[in-house]
């Protein structure tokens, strides 16, 4: 994420990828070929609905590996019976990408949802942030942890 100078807020530690790979709701897409990982997403699986997380490619990546990730992703889902696949905001050039995967777009909101109450409640008391209006409430204290 640093060679691609993505916010700090994309940078995760191995152990927070570690515990998303555990997840049930979990789900790696990776696009591989005879040099290597080219690229590779997380999503998110709530009830009938799959959702793009975190996704990564490497500069050196050949066409369309972008594509073929997000293909598999669909691909997956409807082998599985979901209903939709959300692609989430983004940045502008995020949006024009997305808009070539996408039959149509729709408003949307923000769902702040813990999947893991113990795990969000530690990680709260941990950062000293348990009372916080933001959410996650831990977000501002990691933030400051990773710039200080």
């Amino acid at each position: 994420m640093r060679r691609v100078g993505a916010s700090s807020d994309y940078h995760f530690t191995h152990e927070t990828l570690s515990a998303l790979m555990s997840l049930e709701e979990m789900c790696l897409m990776r696009a591989t070929g005879e040099t290597g990982t080219g690229g590779a997403a997380i999503f998110l699986r709530s009830g009938s609905d799959l959702f793009y997380f975190l996704g990564a490619s490497a500069d050196d990546r050949p066409p369309g590996t972008n594509n073929a990730i997000f293909d598999a992703a669909i691909r997956h889902a409807q082998a599985r019976g979901l209903r939709t696949l959300h692609l989430g905001g983004g940045s502008e050039s995020l949006r024009a990408f997305k808009s070539q995967i996408a039959t149509g777009t729709v408003p949307y909101s923000l769902v702040q949802r813990i999947v893991d109450a113990p795990r969000y409640a530690a990680l709260c008391e941990a950062c000293d942030s348990s009372d916080s209006t933001h959410f996650p409430a831990f977000r501002s204290k990691l933030v400051e942890q990773r710039q200080g």
